[in-house]
């Protein structure tokens, strides 16, 4: 397959590392070995491994003309850097190889993606590119094999991207997030040979849903099917959808024969501050897991500001289920082949304490508190010099509260990033269960069995401090280990 000049300049640059400050730099997450990075695409798997494709900029540690970044794994949680996959190096991708997904075909990999052209007005197109070895990538003679011309009247060419696919009863099925007469709407196409696509329907549309879906995910999970939506300016709820683009998710079911999605009312699919543009993959012993871009648009990028060289990463991966019409999600398992050097400690808390040898920059934490007799209960965690990321409970009104405005460098934005903080209510019955994954710049929080995740961008230098305290009486149990891949 001929690589393209664009293409072999893109994979010099993200091979030059010498310039990386890793200080920041995730132990256990995914972070592009330099550069910038945004939306992860086409989670596969492809011959026994996973493949992880990325928005890449390899040039400099800002938003740039996107390709798409490679890498590959054997457990989802050790990823080897493959080179450059995508270039925008045609006309129908000359302003960028954006977001879209991927699938195995035969022996074949193939990619997916939006091609972007700016221009009066922009125009957004479906593209094909192919693998024999999973590692050097043809773009198809063909494209783009779906443009705006094949949907319903309406559809904003400007606004037609992300292209979702999967197989089903021997069709393969391509959701693409779009806008259709100002209404934010889902459309699903369907295919017998990946290469000829044909309109299959709407989706999904739903008024006051934002401005554009981007990025969306479709699972069948048991007796139920599953859609992920990171619509634009979602409008926040009291305490739900704070961020200025939420990832929601609907349970519902997806009907072949008119390709409509029945679904029920939108939720939110994280309560944090950074989770975007999610990608799904089954494993091979079946479990469905998702991984998110951890970041959000309209800020302050730290590592970008600090001259470190890259910025950008990846949720920690999460096998995610449904329960009781609801959407559950944890690590995946695989992550207890990493930790080592565990502590564990109980006690009955009052006041203030740290425990010998809880604390770290990339550790797992498990907690389990009695908080019946509490008012409030809380932990300090990364805490030095002063500076902490602020975990809170209040256990009269049911409130859980992430707050990271004490840190280091707080991150600024629009007026919802602003906040610094988030709360939720979460009802844990007299007792809070939370396990909690630090990672150098990164907090990611899951309550009880999985019923509520949060996940939080944290710069606060070299801060490893865990303090726990308890307004009242609360017996506490704590399990903590550290994460080394």
């Amino acid at each position: 397959m001929p690589i393209t000049k664009l293409l072999e300049q893109a994979r010099a640059a993200a091979e030059q590392t010498e310039c990386v400050d890793p200080f920041y730099q995730p132990e256990y997450h995914f972070s592009a070995p330099r550069g910038w990075m945004n939306d992860p695409n086409g989670l596969v798997r492809f011959r026994g491994e996973y493949h992880l494709f990325y928005q890449y900029y390899p040039y400099a540690a800002h938003n740039g003309v996107s390709h798409w970044g490679h890498a590959k794994s054997r457990d989802l949680i050790r990823w080897e850097h493959l080179p450059v996959a995508l270039a925008p190096d045609m006309p129908y991708d000359r302003d960028g190889c954006w977001s879209g997904g991927a699938m195995q075909v035969g022996d074949r990999l193939y990619l997916i993606y939006t091609g972007n052209c700016e221009g009066s007005p922009r125009n957004q197109t479906q593209n094909l590119a192919v693998s024999d070895d999973g590692l050097n990538f043809e773009k198809f003679a063909g494209n783009p094999v779906i443009t705006a011309d094949s949907a319903p009247a309406g559809v904003d060419r400007r606004d037609f991207r992300d292209p979702f696919v999967w197989e089903q009863n021997g069709n393969y099925y391509c959701l693409i997030g779009t806008l259709c007469s100002g209404v934010p709407t889902a459309l699903v196409y369907r295919s017998s040979d990946f290469c000829a696509w044909q309109y299959a329907g709407v989706f999904l549309q739903r008024r006051n849903s934002g401005y554009c879906y981007e990025c969306p995910n479709f699972a069948s999970l048991g007796g139920k099917d599953l859609l992920l939506l990171s619509p634009v300016d979602f409008p926040a709820d009291g305490l739900h959808f704070r961020n200025r683009s939420s990832v929601v998710c609907s349970l519902g079911k997806f009907s072949e024969r008119t390709g409509a999605f029945e679904g029920g009312p939108f939720a939110e699919v994280d309560a944090g501050t950074d989770f975007y543009a999610t990608q799904l993959v089954r494993t091979a012993d079946g479990r469905t897991v998702l991984l998110a871009w951890m970041n959000m648009w309209d800020r302050t990028q730290v590592t970008q500001e600090l001259g470190h060289g890259w910025q950008g990463m990846c949720t920690f991966p999460r096998e995610i289920w449904e329960e009781n019409g609801a959407l559950m999600q944890r690590p995946v398992g695989e992550l207890t082949d990493c930790e080592h050097g565990e502590i564990a400690a109980e006690c009955e808390l009052s006041g203030e304490r740290r425990f010998e040898g809880v604390s770290g920059r990339a550790i797992r934490l498990r907690l389990e508190a009695d908080v019946r007799s509490c008012r409030t209960f809380g932990i300090r965690l990364m805490e030095g010099d002063g500076k902490y990321l602020l975990a809170r409970y209040d256990c009269s009104e049911e409130i859980f509260t992430l707050d990271r405005r004490n840190t280091l460098h707080p991150i600024k934005g629009n007026a919802r990033e602003q906040e610094g903080f988030r709360k939720v209510r979460y009802a844990c019955g007299g007792t809070l269960t939370l396990d909690i994954l630090l990672d150098r710049c990164s907090a990611e929080f899951f309550f009880g069995r999985g019923e509520l995740a949060m996940s939080m961008l944290v710069y606060n230098g070299a801060g490893d401090g865990v303090t726990f305290w308890a307004d009242g009486c609360a017996h506490v149990r704590i399990r903590k280990s550290e994460i080394g891949v």
